[in-house]
């Protein structure tokens, strides 16, 4: 009715649509109602045009619903959308584009991105691909799009640039889609600068296993540039490995993909540089929704460790090769001095299985025959762990059958002890090599009592010797002296006979005087060096006399200088100090050419020490000394009553001997410094 009085109003056709229940169901029908004109005074007439639109009602509210969709979608999207109708004039944006572009819709609504308000960097370029878009009806995608901020910041973004069809079937419209992809661009850009530098082959593969992306060395590997592997996979390559070993890489990298966790493998190649073994991790890559769209291969070089591997499992079997053969007792420690390995020669010594020692601590089954504690022998352990310097220790294992003398049933091991190291060169723990000496030890021990049986022989000898001395210049100087003293007097009174005036006899007379008195005085001398008589006044004026003989004889000055008092010294000690003094200067005035000598003597704390020296022609100690009794008599004579004699020289510089004597009783002393040293 509304249209009617409308139409009578105006005079003009009025559309309206309504819609009819039929017995097909409800449909849209547009009227078309118009006044039909009629004489004056007739009622009106109306002329009704019916037209059932239900099709095209129902296409315009599809298509009415799509475009709610649509802006219910682009409203709310974080890509920034644009619509441009084929002349490149902007006819929609939405929320995310007008914040990234900061002006009013209205300002932007019917403007090209040509007048300058497009965020797109490179505009042209922008502009020619929606021409192209337009034109062809192709969707672009470009990953390289350049948008300034109303902020003035730079950033990538991915551009998808989509045909939108009409009704026809034609394009209508050109929709642009950017996505904010700068973290990931800058993401991308730094994995390419890092993966371009690093020396580990770097390389992305696709779900067919095709090569995506290969760095520099993976190109000098394969001797081939990037852009000839990329979309191949590795059994299309030249095969430089092992049969069946791209094979095996594809699996790894199918495995990826299908579990989403990276995997390891190892591979041999050969490369410009030789034969290489490479560790492999293949790690799946996610997209932003989570999803695996790659797989990275990160190849890193171990050929350095496996072959130190090799070297070390060679070092091994040479290792065990000399230990289970080796005669001697060999024992490895960990850095907690626990066993963890014995050699057979253990076993057999110890009469125990290498499993019940291994992992033992140095306490745990300690033998309690050993002449070392466990602790003790811990210690020198652990001292070799933490210096890394060798260590030399013997051990004996047992005991004397007899309780004296030799060793009956006592075994000797002479054990060197040194640090083992890793292959970066710490100290990883210790091997301990024993040596079985019980024969040489018993054999030195044989020869030192031997030895000590002939010092004491030796001892013997010079004391009878000595004694035999003091008797003979007894009976010379008492004996032989009275006689000549008698010869002497009864040569003298010849004189007082008649005729002993006579020239000849008066001649006689005295020459037979003075060979008296030569004599007399040779008595002296050999009753002298057999037993000075100076020693029971005391060693210095022995001395001083041994000094002034030795000057007159030789005319080489000799110096003494003596410290003031008596030297607490035995009669024994004393006679050792005079007759080393004696030998000394007897062999200055054979050997050295010296043109001068000095004697020092002087004592404290229980120690008695002589220097005698000279500036002579030197000789060799080394040399001499095996060939000097002279000298072997002085180190004899001083080590029966525990003294020490150092005879230092050089060719050229002099010679000097170095005497130490201990002062007191010699009954408290040992007969051997050797002797004092072994116990």
């Amino acid at each position: 009715m509304a249209a009617l009085c409308e139409a009578e109003e105006t005079g003009r056709s009025v559309g309206v649509r309504i819609q009819r229940p039929l017995p097909s169901g409800r449909e849209w029908f547009e009227l078309s109602v118009a006044r039909k004109r009629v004489p004056p005074g007739e009622p009106p007439r109306f002329v009704v045009l019916s037209r059932n639109i239900t099709a095209s009602k129902l296409a315009e509210d599809r298509l009415d619903a799509s475009e709610q969709a649509f802006r219910a979608l682009v409203e709310h999207s974080p890509d920034a959308i644009v619509r441009y109708d084929l002349s490149c004039r902007l006819v929609y944006l939405n929320p995310a584009m007008l914040r990234l572009i900061g002006h009013p819709e209205a300002e932007l609504l019917g403007r090209t991105p040509a007048d300058g308000y497009s965020p797109v960097v490179d505009v042209n370029r922008y502009m020619e691909r929606i021409r192209h878009a337009a034109t062809t009806g192709k969707e672009q995608s470009h990953d390289d799009v350049v948008y300034r901020a109303s902020t003035g910041d730079i950033r990538w973004h991915h551009l998808r640039i989509v045909p939108e069809l009409g009704a026809d079937g034609a394009v209508s419209s050109v929709l642009a889609i950017a996505r904010d992809i700068h973290e990931l661009k800058e993401n991308e850009l730094r994995f390419r600068t890092l993966s371009e530098n690093l020396p580990n082959f770097l390389a992305r593969f696709d779900h067919e296993c095709r090569f995506i992306y290969a760095n520099p060395v993976v190109e000098h590997a394969f001797q081939m540039p990037a852009e000839s592997l990329i979309g191949k996979r590795q059994m299309e390559l030249d095969q430089r490995g092992p049969e069946g070993q791209a094979e095996a890489l594809e699996e790894c990298i199918r495995k990826a993909f299908a579990t989403g966790e990276a995997n390891e493998c190892e591979a041999r190649w050969r490369t410009p540089d030789g034969t290489e073994v490479f560790e492999i991790r293949h790690v799946p890559e996610r997209d932003t929704s989570g999803r695996i769209v790659s797989v990275l291969g990160i190849a890193h070089t171990i050929t350095r460790l496996r072959l130190a591997e090799q070297a070390l499992r060679a070092s091994e079997r040479e290792f065990r090769t000399l230990a289970e053969n080796a005669p001697d007792i060999i024992i490895r420690y960990d850095l907690e001095c626990r066993r963890v390995y014995v050699n057979p020669a253990y076993e057999e010594k110890a009469s125990m299985q290498r499993e019940s020692v291994s992992n033992v601590a140095v306490g745990d089954l300690w033998s309690a025959g050993v002449s070392m504690s466990a602790e003790v022998y811990e210690a020198y352990l652990r001292t070799v762990i933490e210096t890394g310097e060798p260590a030399d220790i013997v051990l004996s294992i047992g005991g004397d059958e007899a309780g004296q003398g030799v060793a009956g049933n006592k075994s000797y091991y002479s054990v060197h002890i040194v640090a083992e190291r890793d292959a970066q060169g710490q100290v990883s723990g210790a091997l301990a090599v024993g040596h079985d000496i019980t024969d040489l030890t018993k054999a030195k021990q044989r020869l030192e009592e031997s030895q000590r049986q002939l010092r004491e022989m030796s001892a013997l000898r010079d004391r009878a010797r000595d004694e035999e001395r003091n008797s003979i210049a007894h009976e010379v100087h008492d004996e032989l002296g009275q006689v000549l003293t008698a010869m002497k007097l009864g040569i003298s009174t010849l004189r007082m006979v008649p005729g002993g005036d006579a020239p000849v006899l008066g001649e006689r007379i005295a020459k037979l005087l003075e060979l008296s008195d030569r004599s007399i005085q040779v008595v002296r001398d050999v009753a002298y060096r057999l037993r000075p008589a100076a020693l029971e006044v005391g060693v210095v004026p022995a001395l001083e006399w041994l000094g002034e003989e030795f000057t007159r004889n030789s005319g080489i000055p000799c110096r003494l200088e003596a410290q003031d008092g008596k030297p607490p010294l035995s009669e024994e000690q004393a006679m050792v100090l005079f007759r080393a003094v004696q030998e000394g200067l007897t062999n200055v005035a054979r050997h050295a050419g010296a043109q001068r000598v000095d004697i020092k003597l002087s004592w404290a704390d229980s120690l008695c020490r002589l220097q005698l020296s000279d500036d002579g022609r030197g000789f060799d100690p080394e040399a001499v000394g095996r060939k000097s009794f002279g000298l072997l008599g002085i180190r004899e004579r001083a080590r029966r009553i525990g003294g020490e004699v150092v005879i230092g020289s050089r060719p050229g510089r002099g010679s000097r001997i170095d005497l130490k004597l201990p002062c007191g009783d010699l009954d408290s002393l040992p007969s051997d410094t050797s002797e004092r040293g072994h116990s």
